[in-house]
């Protein structure tokens, strides 16, 4: 029923389909017929997986239920071989740090996997999940993988960059954007991290 909302209100700002919420006993694959429809009608795919579940239901949303981008991703690490497959394909993780935190799927920024993911060349984007439930910003959540995950300038500009890159946009639009981007964007004199 929701592919098919998503579908018809195309053209009213809906760009995608996603599921979201808990992952371990809700596998996305039970969702096949509702991410055909939305596929086969050309929407954009994003799928929560990876999180609490681990890297079988990143497998299933990207195999099964053709996901374009993985919400949270963060057990990625775990199968060396998928993490090598999204490198190759450059699909995009949605790293939400501080709602990983607080659903204890990590337990601190320190100990974050998101410098694992850039040092590997996995495309990751920083974003703020539930800003209701983790009263975050987009810019509060660059500056904690900043300062506390060890993403220095260089690799910080570039997550912002891949918001841009992996937007569910035509291409066209995404390329306007990038090139205002670059403009704006500084180029960091090193990459080093902070101190503190």
């Amino acid at each position: 029923m929701q592919a098919v909302m998503a579908v018809e209100s195309r053209g009213t700002g809906v760009v995608a389909f996603d599921l979201a919420g808990g992952e371990a006993g809700f596998p996305s694959k039970q969702h096949l017929t509702a991410f055909y429809h939305a596929r086969n009608n050309l929407l954009s795919l994003t799928i929560h997986a990876g999180e609490s579940w681990g890297p079988e239901s990143i497998h299933q949303a990207l195999f099964y239920c053709g996901a374009h981008r993985i919400g949270h991703g963060i057990t990625l690490h775990r199968d060396p071989r998928l993490m090598r497959y999204f490198v190759d394909h450059q699909i995009p993780l949605e790293i939400c740090p501080t709602s990983n935190v607080q659903t204890n799927v990590v337990e601190s920024l320190e100990n974050h996997p998101i410098s694992l993911f850039v040092q590997a060349g996995v495309p990751v984007t920083v974003n703020t999940d539930n800003r209701l439930f983790s009263r975050t910003t987009v810019t509060d959540e660059l500056w904690r993988v900043h300062t506390r995950c060890g993403i220095g300038e260089k690799d910080l500009r570039e997550i912002v960059m891949n918001g841009f890159r992996h937007a569910f946009l035509d291409w066209s639009q995404k390329q306007e954007m990038l090139r205002k981007v670059v403009a704006d964007l500084p180029v960091p004199p090193s990459d080093r991290t902070p101190a503190w």
